[in-house]
């Protein structure tokens, strides 16, 4: 199931002056839209994403210039700012902000002055996951974030899933029974709440030394990576560990129960 909606504005405007230009063709206003979407992959009984990541389109839905006649009588600027911007659909609650702003910034207008505005409209997709899918659909979403954000030096999920697999079975971890389940979601949750933290340029200031390694992708956090502790102390990349507590309740390394801790 997929939801989606414009949930956020971000409104900058700036009151500009013209030195110089041609007495016959004064400055003209102007108001740029743009979109960026936030995509967000949740499991229905959670809300860690599995997946969360930004994508700004630099086209905008909307370049209008305002002629400077309009500047100078208020009425026909306002009806010539909501024609246009009703052609977007955007959120009711929207328009009049967006309006008003460039009214105010016209206020007192000379045939020298004009303004600048840029809204940025964050759209908001989210996809939920039933509970019920298998952990192969969860760990490809997990491997697609890092792929997207760069934190994997390969880019083919079928090998990251793989090779995932594998590392499990050279853990033990295929004698786990089928009926085995994840941890609840209170206890993910609090996990997360009371053990994430963000890797720094000082490993040894974090209670892990140099050349540690996240025992799931065996990769070395750098400076950023989100890590999260289990209360048995194991470290891991937050997006390494969540996948695998959804399917099993126990730490990765020493089998701890999450429930337990």
């Amino acid at each position: 199931m997929a939801t989606s909606n414009i949930t956020s504005l971000n409104l900058v405007g700036n009151k500009l002056y013209c030195n110089h230009h041609h007495p016959l063709v004064p400055p003209m206003a102007t108001l740029q839209v743009l979109y960026s979407e936030r995509y967000q992959k949740l499991r229905s009984d959670s809300l860690v994403p599995l997946e969360d990541h930004v994508t700004t389109f630099p086209t905008p839905v909307l370049l209008l210039q305002i002629p400077h006649q309009f500047l100078l009588h208020p009425p026909s600027h306002h009806a010539y700012l909501a024609a246009a911007l009703s052609s977007l659909n955007l959120p009711p609650q929207f328009v009049p902000i967006i309006i008003s702003l460039a009214l105010n910034l016209a206020t007192n207008a000379n045939s020298l002055e004009f303004y600048s505005i840029v809204a940025g409209l964050e759209y908001l997709r989210i996809e939920q996951i039933d509970q019920t899918n298998d952990f192969d659909e969860i760990l490809r979403a997990q491997f697609r974030g890092m792929v997207d954000a760069g934190m994997t030096p390969s880019d083919d999920i079928d090998y990251l899933v793989t090779n995932f697999m594998n590392l499990l079975d050279g853990f033990g971890w295929e004698s786990a029974p089928l009926t085995e389940e994840g941890a609840s979601t209170s206890a993910i949750d609090k996990l997360v709440k009371k053990g994430s933290f963000v890797a720094s340029s000082s490993q040894e200031g974090q209670g892990f030394d140099v050349g540690f390694t996240c025992s799931v992708c065996l990769e070395e956090p750098q400076a950023g990576d989100k890590l999260i502790r289990m209360n048995c102390s194991h470290i891991y990349h937050l997006s390494c560990l969540l996948p695998w507590l959804q399917k099993r309740n126990t730490c990765p390394n020493c089998r701890c129960k999450l429930d337990e801790q």
